[in-house]
């Protein structure tokens, strides 16, 4: 490990993960609902509920995938 950069992350994208993660922890500190799924599936239904109010659907490639549970 010593002196191979590569199996550490920079200091900036440290710092930048955390700009992007801790105001999803924070939400759910206080209370708001993040809509979890299955691992492999493509999504909760609140996803597709929420695009279907403007007429849209999401494209889901055949057979990546397995299907919604």
């Amino acid at each position: 490990m010593k002196g191979d950069a590569t199996l550490f992350a920079r200091t900036d994208a440290v710092h930048a993960a955390w700009k992007f993660v801790q105001p999803i922890l924070d939400y759910k500190a206080n209370g708001g609902r993040i809509h979890e799924y299955e691992a492999g599936t493509w999504g909760p239904v609140a996803a597709d509920k929420l695009i279907a109010k403007q007429g849209k659907v999401w494209r889901k490639p055949s057979g990546l995938m397995k299907k919604k549970v």
